[in-house]
């Protein structure tokens, strides 16, 4: 099983590295585990690897390298047990939607509240597709509260405000 799983600094500024960090637990103790990161801002990269270090208590800590100016990574953890055994978190691994965004300035510096929708641009160029615009498919990401506070993996569904306006 994996707890506190989460990113940190939430949002990097330009050239910042990212540590990975949850808790995994197994019945037959945690032998090793990985990290994989991809950039998905522009429909493209493969998946990189980072060894993470795993403490005695079964901390798990990896630490993705910093990355540019608003580029979107995902990520995911591979752990192994002492009798071979895989188990990924979030648990869809490289299918599911653990993202984070590099400082992008859009930020508001007011005093409401803020929440940050962060999506695969793959994802985002599908749902506003002129066929998906209306669809109720929902499809993975990230959403963040108040630049602190993490959601991974929600089920998220977008539509074109300005199309449904015109079409009332």
């Amino acid at each position: 099983t994996f707890t506190d799983f989460i990113h940190a600094p939430v949002i990097p500024d330009i050239s910042q590295p990212v540590t990975v960090t949850t808790i995994a637990q197994d019945p037959d103790g945690v032998n090793s585990a990985k990290l994989f990161w991809k950039s998905v801002t522009n429909n493209s990269g493969s998946w990189n690897t980072v060894t993470m270090a795993v403490a005695a208590d079964g901390r798990l800590s990896g630490t993705i390298p910093g990355q540019s100016n608003g580029i979107k990574v995902q990520f995911y953890i591979q752990a192994t047990d002492t009798l071979g055994a895989t188990s990924l978190f979030p648990h869809l691994g490289p299918d599911s939607r653990a993202l984070y965004q590099v400082q992008d300035g859009q930020a508001g510096s007011s005093k409401l509240h803020s929440f940050r929708i962060i999506q695969a641009t793959s994802d985002v160029t599908f749902q506003s597709g002129s066929i998906n615009a209306y669809s109720n498919d929902r499809l993975g990401g990230t959403v963040i509260f108040d630049e602190s506070e993490v959601y991974y993996d929600c089920l998220l569904y977008t539509s074109d405000a300005a199309d449904e306006r015109s079409s009332v």
